[in-house]
Formats: structure tokens, sequence, C-alpha cells
């Protein structure tokens, strides 16, 4: 996707530039979180405790 890599360690997820490995970003959860799914721009995770979290990649020209 554009370049980008998405991927979650412990409670975080991590964008990450698939060329360079810097961070775009990260978001941090409660909890321990499931491995980020992606689909149309945006990225999903859920929580242990049943939460869904819907994160905008940030990939410009994504459909959404």
């Amino acid at each position: 996707m554009d370049g980008s890599l998405f991927a979650n360690y412990d409670s975080s997820v991590y964008a990450l530039d698939a060329a360079t490995g810097d961070e775009a970003w990260q978001f941090a959860a409660d909890e321990a979180i499931t491995q980020p799914r992606i689909a149309d721009g945006t990225v999903f995770v859920a929580s242990d405790y049943t939460t869904v979290h819907a994160l905008d990649t940030g990939i410009q020209n994504s459909s959404e």
C-alpha cells in the first residue's frame, strides 16, 4: 500500500515507511490488540475486550 507497512507490538499499531523503516505514526490502545487489517485506506485492529479501532492510514488517494 503505497510503500507503507503497518505492524503491531503489544498494544500499539505502527505505520512505517517500507523502504526506510521510519515511523510515520503510532497508535496506542488501552490493551493488547490484534494484527492490523487494512481496507479502503483504514487500518482496523481489535482489542482483547472487543473494541474495534479504525485508524486512517494517511495514504493519499486511497478509496474511502
